[in-house]
């Protein structure tokens, strides 16, 4: 093809682009006034079995070579409509109480496992005079935090090379607790054991299944070391320390050696060293903060196609990033899965508000589990 040929067909779609936005700026306005209309009928903006109908007669205007190219492209089309037709509606949405004063300082937390462990370490990371509670399970962290004995719990949620807490994920879901801060960890690993025992000497390490994903590679290369698992990796230190054996080891913490008096036989033996853990700093009551510029939240779509894209769209159509989407199993029901969204929107953008303000008229299930800045 010619460089003269190439410049025609792009002048060609110029002049299509033209038609296009003139045509795109025209049913936008109509729109509004379909919104203006069904205010006055007292009328939701969505009507789902319309638009079900409209993507079909589209489709099949298109024909079958582009009909399930239009079929997206009006999916699309209708969520920036929908969009348009509820800022029309509702100009203005309840205001955002954002908190008096800056994230604490100092408070009383909970945490899960033994000092040493990393969830004591994001603690101090968040707060400079944490008012420690350690608790043996992450879901005892959530009943310290939903009975008020505790202001906040601090708990991870996903590691760069493991994967998510598949544990906490749906005890977000469990229990009325809202995230109020988030802060990155670097998690470094120590095979730990009492002072004067050597590597050769090892036959059993145990620590948490997390800490072992991310240790593999170093226990591949020592085949004869059996595995077993503890609650917490602060835990494991603390039984090879009282457990008066020569030959158990734990992957802990550098801060756990000092703590349980242990010797490191090896330092590092995470897989990467760019390995980092996100933890979660939930409080019972919703904190929103001016510098909060992250959210997240729990949704369930209907079981049918295209409904968890209609959602997905809306976030596209408004610009906003989904930096995290989880998916979990809902028990006992047929195959549907419960979603949960981590998305970067400050808390006071217009955006923010849209999203939040719509998104459950197309969920089944949706529950907003609060705004936030990493610490």
């Amino acid at each position: 093809m010619s460089a003269e040929k190439l410049n025609e067909l792009r002048l060609a779609i110029d002049a299509a682009d033209r038609d296009l936005v003139d045509a795109f700026v025209r049913r936008m306005e109509v729109a509004a006034g379909i919104a203006e209309a069904k205010r006055d009928m007292g009328k939701a903006v969505f009507d789902p079995a319309r638009e079900v109908i409209k993507l079909d007669s589209v489709a099949a205007l298109a024909g079958e070579k582009m009909g399930s190219y239009t079929r997206s492209l009006y999916s699309l089309l209708m969520e920036l409509s929908r969009d348009y037709q509820n800022r029309i509606l509702n100009p203005e949405s309840a205001p955002i109480r954002l908190m008096p004063d800056a994230f604490p300082k100092t408070a009383q937390v909970a945490c899960q496992g033994k000092a040493g462990a990393y969830s004591e370490i994001a603690a101090r990371t968040l707060f400079q005079e944490p008012d420690i509670e350690f608790c043996p399970t992450f879901e005892s962290v959530m009943q310290a935090v939903s009975e008020g004995r505790v202001k906040y719990g601090v708990l991870p949620i996903e590691n760069s090379n493991a994967g998510c807490v598949e544990a906490v994920y749906s005890l977000l879901n469990k229990y009325g607790v809202y995230i109020v801060r988030e802060v990155k960890c670097a998690i470094r690993h120590s095979l730990l054991a009492p002072k004067g025992t050597k590597l050769e000497n090892v036959r059993e390490v145990i620590s948490h299944e997390q800490a072992v994903s991310q240790c593999s590679e170093f226990l591949a290369a020592h085949p004869e070391i059996k595995v077993s698992y503890a609650l917490n990796t602060a835990v494991a230190a603390k039984m090879v320390a009282e457990s008066g054996r020569s030959d158990l080891a734990s992957l802990s913490s550098h801060r756990c050696a000092e703590l349980y008096d242990l010797g490191e036989l090896a330092c590092d033996v995470q897989n990467t060293d760019n390995n980092r853990t996100r933890f979660l700093c939930v409080s019972k009551e919703l904190e929103l903060y001016p510098d909060a510029d992250k959210a997240s939240i729990i949704i369930v779509t209907d079981n049918k196609p295209g409904a968890l894209y209609k959602v997905l769209s809306r976030f596209f159509a408004l610009g906003i990033n989904i930096s995290s989407l989880v998916s979990q199993p809902i028990a006992g029901s047929d195959f549907e899965s419960r979603f949960y969204l981590d998305f970067e929107s400050h808390v006071l953008s217009d955006d923010f508000a849209a999203l939040i303000d719509n998104a459950h008229s197309m969920c089944r299930e949706f529950k907003y589990l609060g705004s936030y800045k990493e610490g």
